[in-house]
């Protein structure tokens, strides 16, 4: 087998780096910790399914750096409806944010998660929901409101059975709209 060489190398690697830019990120609010152990579930299930993914705080995604294919937001609200602390820095900077080309391209579903016997129930996923869709970023996937009311299993379940075919479609797209 013969070693490719020049510009016909380098057209390759270019093709492959291409192909492989792909990304999800599961970014997680939570106060309790059932919201990052949903997260790290997804992220988990990313890499068997062969995805690149990354785990991370709500609070430590900038998107303006970090530019994700998909964006998988799992969140709660806390107290009267506020962000949870390691959310707080993200909603705050979200809601300011006037620039967003930075989301270009970016697709997004969301995992609410909430008590309704709370006034505010819901509150932070469905501004970050509205802000998001606001500023032109598309759902990949139908978000789902969670209430620990009604308990949180079977619905989790059938919609994250939902989310694998999804994803898997996303990268089918993305991967036809690169050639």
């Amino acid at each position: 087998m013969s070693r490719q060489v020049g510009g016909l190398a380098i057209l390759t690697e270019l093709r492959k780096k291409s192909e492989n830019n792909f990304s999800v990120v599961v970014g997680f609010g939570s106060e309790t910790g059932t919201g990052e152990e949903i997260a790290k579930i997804i992220h988990s299930h990313c890499g068997e399914m062969g995805l690149s993914s990354r785990i991370m705080c709500l609070d430590t995604i900038d998107l303006k750096k970090v530019h994700p294919s998909i964006f998988i937001i799992v969140t709660s609200s806390t107290g009267d409806g506020d962000p949870p602390l390691n959310a707080q820095k993200f909603c705050k900077n979200l809601l300011k944010e006037k620039d967003s080309e930075s989301l270009d391209g970016l697709r997004f579903t969301l995992v609410g998660l909430g008590d309704s016997n709370y006034t505010r129930f819901q509150n932070v996923p469905r501004l970050i929901k509205k802000k998001m869709l606001a500023d032109g970023v598309c759902f990949f996937y139908q978000p789902i409101e969670v209430d620990e009311v009604e308990g949180i299993d079977d619905a989790l379940d059938n919609w994250m059975e939902g989310l694998w075919d999804a994803l898997r479609e996303e990268k089918r797209r993305e991967k036809k709209e690169k050639r």
